[in-house]
């Protein structure tokens, strides 16, 4: 299961920095023709920032997947 949060940790992490943005997040909602705008997704990723740097890395995106059991 761990390997599948990975791949699609990397399919989200357009420019492969190791961290997830909001304009990354924004973008993967489009292509899954979710039309978020930017502030909506700057909640979400707010929500799952546990340090604070404005940035989804993989251990938070895991543990956000874990939590809700996705």
């Amino acid at each position: 299961k761990e390997e599948l949060v990975e791949e699609i940790f990397r399919m989200v992490d357009a420019d492969g920095s190791g961290t997830i943005s909001v304009d990354e997040f924004v973008s993967i909602f489009r292509t899954l023709g979710q039309a978020l705008d930017h502030d909506d997704v700057r909640e979400l990723v707010y929500q799952m920032d546990r340090n604070g740097d404005g940035k989804i890395d993989l251990e938070e995106f895991s543990k956000m997947l874990h939590k809700h059991e996705v």
